[in-house]
């Protein structure tokens, strides 16, 4: 039994340009597309990879649309993409500029339709703000580390304030409360008026006389500097200071944080009143226990004063002098200190007010720019959702549904959803069509498409007044498709250059006729495209095909060489393509007859049959006569043909049968007799060449 040459030497390789990570773009309702915040960062890419799944980085273009004003606005033209520099085949293109809420329709195209390779992805996306609940903004704003930093700040800043002017008027008070002339004491303060009346007023009854700066009995004489060390922690000053200070910060304070916390001031302000109400209740506490010990030290010191010998009374005359030039010295002291320390404080709390409402001001800043638009516009109820309606063929039905949902549930809107579809040239083929009611919340609308519609990526655009006054929109992007075609290479009808053949079928798997634009070549390289710079040839040709017929024809191709090839044939409808492709030997003819025949076991005769010309050997065309085994005996054993000598066409006869298995039509082609053809048989054919 015969082998056929073509089983052998023929290959059907897959013509496919190019393969995208993705390889069929689904396309989306707009409630799915990828949805950025106004200004941030738009990242649009894919991974691309050819045929053989090696990762590419021929240039792949994106276009990019803006139909936030219903006016399809081109914003990015067919701009070509970035690659990742690691070569992994990642194609990509950014944008931060887009800030205008809504769709945006977006193509990334690769390849082209000359070298059939063409390939398109939909990347379409939403510019919006995301819908977030009420409980999530609560959690957001109490779990932000920012209201807890703003809360220590302040409680950091109004601790370290008061405790730095407690201490300060705890140095300076005491002298100033004793030394101050001109404020009539009340509740403690009696007391030290009731000591300096029993001094100044003391008669000398008691028999003790003042004589120097000792009574009389040898004791010493109790002076300022010991009435002022006994009452160095004296506090009911403090207290009355404190709780003024106290109170003033906490105005500024609270003033200061009202004024820079918009929307967060009364939880900021709460947390601080209740830190700093903390922090005082301590100091109170504090300063309450300090003039308890205080009282009880001074109506001990008064005791032991009213007991002094009178005599100090004639002796207070020299010290009143003494006493009232001190007091004038320490109260004029008394009040510069007190002066620039109210001046330093005044400062720092300035200073640290500013900071606290650069501080708050900045925290509030960054934490509300995000939820400003979520909790000055709360989420509405009511949703609008379309199908997904994918790829649709010319002439077929587009259907589109749309489906109204409140609050979870299936709800007719106030109005009949309205659509308008437009071409991928963007011109409205259909414009505000009411849709039909098909259950409750759901509508429906049927388009035929026509069959030489235009192919590409159409639109629909929605539109559903769900109450009075709130109109939600909606998108579908879909694809149309031309009838597509099915491609095959039959076989290789002549392979003996230069005029090469092949039987090719197209068939149209559409609904309707098309006139198909198709185009063939022949290349050395399987991976060179029809229409490349690198092909041997090329043509181009166009045929009208009935829906469902097929259309059988034998396309020719010029050779030059005699060689490994391949045969392609591409075949476009529309923005898409098939293609087929088969591998063949060109051989070198042979010189008795015109190389005609069928490379499928027909003949090289001119006029067809045996006419014209030699007999071709079966399945061989024009290489040699078919010969019994004991034919041309007076021949070399390479001469196979039997002209005489031993040259290429020999050469071409045994290629032909290289690794046959037996019968051989030529059995002269088995120079050794071994049952095969192999290299035994090669060398001998090189021993006798030209010979």
């Amino acid at each position: 039994m015969k082998n056929n040459p073509l089983t052998r030497h023929c290959k059907v390789i897959l013509g496919l340009a190019i393969m995208l990570a993705s390889l069929a773009s689904a396309r989306s309702a707009y409630a799915t597309m990828n949805k950025y915040a106004p200004g941030d960062t738009i990242t649009i890419g894919e991974f691309v990879y050819d045929d053989n799944g090696n990762a590419t980085t021929s240039n792949c273009n994106i276009s990019i649309y803006d139909d936030t004003n219903n006016a399809h606005t081109p914003i990015a033209s067919n701009i070509t993409m970035s690659t990742s520099t690691n070569g992994d085949g990642w194609h990509f293109y950014s944008t931060t500029t887009l800030t205008s809420i809504g769709i945006y329709p977006a193509m990334m195209t690769c390849g082209s339709v000359a070298t059939g390779d063409a390939a398109s992805l939909d990347k379409s996306f939403m510019v919006g703000y995301a819908n977030a609940s009420t409980t999530s903004i609560a959690s957001a704003v109490w779990n932000s580390s920012a209201t807890t930093s703003i809360a220590s700040a302040v409680n950091t800043n109004t601790n370290a304030t008061v405790l730095a002017a407690s201490s300060s008027l705890a140095s300076s008070l005491p002298s100033l409360i004793w030394n101050f002339t001109g404020q009539v004491s009340t509740a403690v303060g009696s007391v030290v008026d009731d000591i300096a009346s029993s001094i100044w007023n003391y008669t000398t009854g008691a028999g003790r006389a003042l004589t120097s700066a000792l009574l009389g009995s040898g004791s010493p004489l109790a002076t300022q500097s010991d009435v002022t060390a006994a009452s160095s922690s004296l506090a009911s000053a403090i207290l009355n200071a404190s709780t003024s200070l106290a109170s003033n910060i906490n105005a500024n304070t609270n003033a200061a944080i009202l004024a820079a916390s918009t929307s967060l001031a009364s939880n900021i302000n709460a947390n601080t009143n209740s830190q700093i109400a903390a922090a005082t209740s301590s100091v109170n506490a504090h300063t309450d226990l300090a003039s308890t010990s205080l009282g009880a030290t001074l109506a001990t010191v008064g005791t032991n004063i009213n007991t002094t010998n009178a005599n100090v009374l004639s002796a207070s005359t020299s010290l009143a002098s003494a006493i009232a030039s001190g007091t004038s010295a320490v109260n004029s002291n008394t009040n510069s200190t007190v002066l620039a320390a109210s001046s330093s404080l005044a400062s720092a709390i300035t200073g640290e007010t500013s900071n606290v409402n650069a501080n708050t001001n900045a925290t509030v800043l960054a934490a509300s720019s995000s939820l400003a638009s979520a909790i000055t516009s709360p989420r509405s109820p009511w949703t609008v959702s379309t199908a997904d309606s994918g790829t649709i063929t010319a002439g077929s039905v587009y259907r589109a549904t749309v489906t109204t949902v409140y609050n979870g549930t299936l709800t007719d809107s106030a109005n009949l959803p309205t659509v308008t579809i437009y071409d991928p040239s963007r011109n409205m083929v259909v414009s505000g069509a009411n849709m039909t009611r098909v259950a409750t919340g759901t509508y429906s609308y049927a388009y035929t498409t026509a069959g030489n519609a235009a192919a590409g990526t159409w639109e629909s655009v929605f539109s559903t007044t769900v109450e009075p006054g709130k109109t939600l929109p909606g998108d579908d992007f879909w694809d149309l498709v031309t009838s597509p075609a099915q491609v095959i290479i039959n076989g290789i009808t002549n392979n003996a250059i230069p005029a090469i053949s092949a039987n090719v079928t197209i068939t149209d798997e559409g609904l309707s006729g098309n006139e198909y634009h198709y185009q063939w070549c022949v290349v050395s390289d399987a991976s060179d495209p029809c229409g490349s710079g690198n092909n041997v040839f090329d043509a181009t040709a166009s045929k009208y095909i009935n829906a469902g017929e097929d259309f059988n024809t034998t396309l020719t191709a010029t050779v030059p060489d005699a060689g490994d090839y391949y045969f392609k044939l591409i075949v476009y409808f529309g923005t898409e393509s098939s293609g087929a492709s088969r591998s063949f030997t060109a051989v070198i003819p042979s010189n008795n007859g015109n190389n005609n025949g069928n490379n499928n076991g027909g003949n090289t005769g001119g006029g067809g049959g045996n006419g014209g010309g030699a007999n071709g050997v079966n399945g061989a065309p024009g290489l040699s006569p078919v010969l019994a085994a004991g034919q041309c005996a007076d021949k070399k054993k390479a001469d196979f043909n039997c002209d005489g000598k031993v040259d290429s066409i020999d050469f071409s006869i045994l290629l032909y049968y290289w690794e046959a298995k037996q019968p051989f039509a030529n059995p002269r082609v088995d120079i050794n007799n071994d049952g095969k053809v192999d290299s035994t048989d090669f060398s001998i054919l090189l021993y006798e060449w030209d010979k």
